[in-house]
């Protein structure tokens, strides 16, 4: 009794087939009777060898009764008959015609007389079991079987259906190896691409980001340096300026007396006592403006620099509006340009007559 659904399988004869119900079986079995009827005509003669008649093996009539006897069993529920007849189809005593070899020798059986010849004899050489019993099966056709039973040849068919599934798998195997080469090839050009951009955007951010953010530095620390250096010089001018009006008189008393002289003359000693060290004061006052305004410039000209260069990186990235070689030397040129220069400052006064002749 077989059970439903039923894989066929016949690898011999090179046919994997399911059947789903017994309407699928009947179905088959009808299939496979048309088949033999085609092949009526190509049965019909006599088999003649050395001008000796041996008769006909008649394979299409008994094919056909016993496909009618399978037919009526599975209609009561019976499939004996046909396991019987798969198991002589895996001995290669009955031609499954739904199989590569049946269509093969269906294909002989279209063409000239040899190959109708060759279809003829591998037909009654493959369908043993419906020739049995007739004269030429006896007197000819067993001989034939066991040749070709014993040939090498017999045994490439002993496995059709795995070979036609190697062959099956070996073409998916490189379909999948064509299609496996093309998404790596398209992946690489994708990867060649992101690194290409990472190349570009480190040698970017090397040779201009980098900078920027260097002159952004400097620009603060030259902004946080200046402004102690305004702290210190608006300290260094309060200082005196709280001293005077806190100790007014006192400082006006010996002024007066410092500039007056022995005969109510003004003394010129008494005025450079009071000029010089005021004098020097000034020039202490002087010098830290002068590093103030000097670190005012450095941070005003390190923010400017910044902003040059991100202007420049903003146009190398702008792909609708590409900067021309007259912009980027135009930038370059004052992105590059010296620092702002410093003015030498000469020392303090040494006395008196260096004061007048300076002034």
């Amino acid at each position: 009794m077989i059970a439903f659904p039923y894989q066929l399988t016949i690898p011999s004869q090179g046919i994997s087939q399911n059947v789903p119900d017994s309407a699928g079986l009947v179905k088959f079995l009808q299939v496979e009777s048309s088949f033999f009827s085609e092949l009526s005509t190509l049965l019909a003669p006599n088999i003649v060898l050395g001008n000796m008649g041996f008769g006909n093996p008649q394979v299409q009539d008994r094919a056909s009764r016993a496909f009618n006897q399978m037919l009526k069993e599975i209609k009561e529920d019976k499939f004996q008959s046909f396991e019987n007849y798969v198991v002589s189809a895996r001995d290669l005593r009955v031609l499954i015609g739904q199989g590569r070899i049946g269509q093969q020798i269906k294909l002989l059986s279209n063409s000239g007389d040899t190959s109708k010849q060759q279809a003829r004899w591998m037909t009654y050489i493959l369908c043993a079991d419906w020739s049995d019993g007739g004269n030429a099966d006896i007197q000819l056709l067993s001989a034939f079987r066991a040749a070709f039973a014993a040939n090498p040849v017999t045994q490439a068919y002993g496995d059709l259906v795995s070979s036609m599934e190697a062959v099956r798998q070996a073409s998916t195997a490189v379909e999948i190896s064509e299609n496996a080469k093309r998404e790596l090839e398209e992946f690489i050009r994708q990867k060649t691409e992101v690194f290409d951009r990472l190349e570009q955007l480190y040698r970017t951010k090397l040779t201009l980001d980098e900078p920027a953010l260097t002159w952004a530095k400097i620009a603060q620390r030259k902004t946080t340096v200046w402004a102690w250096w305004l702290a210190a010089f608006a300290i260094l001018v309060a200082i005196p300026i709280l001293l005077a009006v806190a100790n007014w008189s006192a400082i006006a008393d010996a002024v007066g007396k410092l500039t007056a002289g022995a005969n109510g003359t003004f003394s010129i000693a008494g005025l450079a006592t009071i000029t010089v060290p005021a004098l020097l004061y000034a020039w202490l006052l002087k010098n830290v403006s002068r590093i103030f305004i000097q670190n005012l410039n450095l941070a005003d000209d390190a923010a400017h620099r910044r902003s040059l260069a991100l202007t420049y990186m903003g146009l190398l990235q702008d792909e609708k509006h590409p900067a021309s070689d007259q912009d980027r030397a135009i930038i370059l040129n004052a992105l590059f340009r010296p620092i702002p220069s410093q003015t030498a400052d000469e020392g303090p006064p040494s006395g008196v007559i260096d004061l007048i002749r300076n002034k």
